[in-house]
């Protein structure tokens, strides 16, 4: 005998559709992820995080230098298009600070390929250090400008949008 009056029932149906529809989603979803995942952008994850206490250490003596800073960013970020970033950097005394080294580092979340760092120059008014920088590929990207005098260094992060070209 054959009972084949289930399969004629509506509610047999819907839950048969309701399994097939999440796993048809499932699948969908885990074929997508597999495909465009870009993985960890961090190779050293592990070892950041071991480290965890020497990177709270950096940012109180970054705290205790009491330098003034702000990084200046064009409103406008466009792919390959060139723009002008800045730094004013002053001491814990308002004076301009005299920096050895600073450099902007530009990383995209999503592709660690992409990163790039930019030498910043000294402007003639002492407290200003700028660059030029184009962002190869739109989408977000994160800038850490590094400020080095002798060993105490300072760091200042932003996170920002860079546009594709209007053709």
């Amino acid at each position: 005998m054959k009972n084949s009056s289930a399969l004629k029932n509506p509610w047999v149906i819907g839950w048969v559709g309701m399994i097939l529809i999440v796993l048809t989603a499932n699948v969908v979803m885990m074929t997508i992820a597999y495909k465009t995942s870009p993985g960890l952008v961090t190779e050293d994850y592990y070892d950041r995080g071991k480290n965890y206490d020497k990177t709270v250490a950096k940012r109180a003596a970054e705290t205790a230098l009491n330098w003034k800073t702000e990084l200046l960013v064009p409103d406008d970020i466009r792919v390959n298009s060139p723009a002008r970033y800045q730094v004013l950097a002053e001491d814990d005394k308002g004076r301009p600070l005299s920096a050895e080294k600073v450099s902007l580092f530009a990383f995209r979340p999503s592709d660690a390929n992409a990163d790039f760092s930019v030498t910043m120059k000294e402007d003639e008014s002492g407290n200003r250090y700028s660059g030029s920088v184009s962002f190869p590929l739109p989408g977000v990207w994160d800038i850490i400008v590094s400020i080095r005098r002798g060993t105490e260094q300072f760091e200042i992060s932003r996170r920002i949008f860079a546009s594709a070209d209007k053709k």
